[in-house]
């Protein structure tokens, strides 16, 4: 259904030859097309066929709530999720339904006819009432045994507070909503869903569902240490309590009797999830041995890193860092990257300082490429970069390739 369409409206009549409707027939075909499809997935009933004597439903986006009187004279509600599913991997596409009992259909039932929502005119016959392309289009359907009619209104919390219509509306979707639990059964919902999917509700609502943790290997070596695993374990949150938490570690070797080790516990999101900036807190500790440094062939670094990303622009990285040789030094790490998306490419920078100078750096351009197979779709990460570590410089190149990645949900 198109978000900017201006109303709907449908009344029609028993008589001894059938039914009868008065309606736009342009916004009807778009209307029925559309919605036709949400029903039958659903399997709500189509409003124009019922035989209740009363029968409300509230539609906006992934949203349909549900209020009737069956022939006993009960009052009945359900309310119905649903969101569209897309694979990456395989471009598959599903629709994903759960309804849920409303325990408070008396309540609503009596909002309804006391709010006196069915008497708001039409959009179209509401002064400055605007639409847009983006927002949130709510649909009235009221339907008996003789009569139907429904109502489309574009974002009235957009419209000028000045339309007593627009507030009217806006209270009415609150109360409804609280009344129907509308915000805590949509969390479950989607906590519900599939991880490692992409999810839209309309044609511009869209998010991708993290899996609750993971635990991942890659294959990860450079020219000078190409023999490398790369293991971790990511927790995203447990029983709905967020962690962003997660510890790895790095093994790196040769045939030569050289190795890095290195181990990494972090905590993503200190400072809120804000969607322009991102960052994290890390606990480093690293081993080397590698003979082909003459000045200190084993040293061992120990960090507290704090590293942040402002969206768009760049990304930093400032460590207090303390290297243990024969001696113990204290410094400081320094780092800066800028992410290009459009051609997947990222040069950066990084920096150690010891006794006030700079001891190592380390220049080079980080590259992923995505490869596709028959089942699915993965990167591999690549860097060249130039390297100063004490007395040793050389030019390297690194590899990190997908191994396994085991979802836990």
């Amino acid at each position: 259904m198109k978000q900017n369409f201006t109303f709907l409206f449908f009344l029609f009549a028993m008589t001894v030859f059938g039914q009868k409707t008065v309606n736009d027939s342009i916004e009807k075909k778009e209307f029925e097309e559309y919605d036709s499809l949400i029903l039958k997935k659903t399997q709500l009933p189509n409003l124009l066929k019922t035989k209740q004597e009363f029968y409300f439903r509230l539609s906006y986006d992934g949203t349909k709530i549900d209020i009737w009187r069956d022939s006993l004279n009960n009052i009945n509600g359900i309310l119905t999720k649903y969101v569209y599913s897309r694979e990456s991997k395989t471009n598959k596409r599903d629709t994903i339904i759960k309804k849920y009992p409303i325990h408070n259909s008396k309540e609503i039932h009596k909002l309804i006819n006391e709010s006196k929502i069915l008497e708001i005119p039409l959009e179209k016959e509401i002064k400055n009432w605007e639409n847009g392309r983006h927002g949130n289009t709510y649909t009235l359907e009221f339907a008996d045994k003789d009569n139907y009619q429904i109502k489309s209104y574009w974002s009235p919390r957009a419209q000028d507070s000045t339309i007593i219509e627009a507030q009217k509306l806006v209270l009415f979707c609150d109360k409804i909503n609280f009344l129907s639990k509308n915000d805590s059964l949509y969390q479950e919902f989607k906590d519900d869903l599939k991880p490692r999917l992409s999810y839209t509700i309309n044609g511009y609502q869209s998010f991708y569902k993290i899996e609750n943790s993971n635990i991942y290997l890659y294959y990860n070596g450079n020219y000078r240490l190409p023999l490398g695993i790369y293991f971790g374990y990511y927790v995203n949150k447990i029983k709905k309590k967020k962690f962003n938490m997660g510890i790895r570690f790095q093994i790196q070797n040769n045939l030569d009797n050289n190795l890095n080790f290195e181990n990494v516990i972090w905590k993503r999101k200190i400072f809120g999830n804000q969607k322009t900036y991102f960052d994290s807190f890390r606990l480093i500790y690293e081993y080397n041995k590698l003979d082909y440094i003459k000045t200190f062939p084993k040293f061992e670094n120990y960090k507290i890193n704090y590293n942040g990303t402002i969206d768009k622009y760049f990304s930093f990285g400032v460590a207090y860092n303390q290297l243990k040789t024969q001696k113990t030094f204290n410094g400081i790490s320094l780092g800066f990257s800028k992410r290009f998306e459009s051609i997947n490419l990222e040069p950066y920078y990084t920096i150690d300082i010891f006794e006030n100078s700079i001891t190592n750096y380390k220049i080079g351009l980080d590259k992923s490429f995505q490869i596709k197979t028959e089942n699915k779709i993965f990167q591999i990460y690549t860097s060249l970069f130039y390297e100063k570590t004490f007395d040793f410089k050389s030019l390297n190149l690194s590899l990190v390739i997908p191994i396994k990645d085991w979802i836990i949900n």
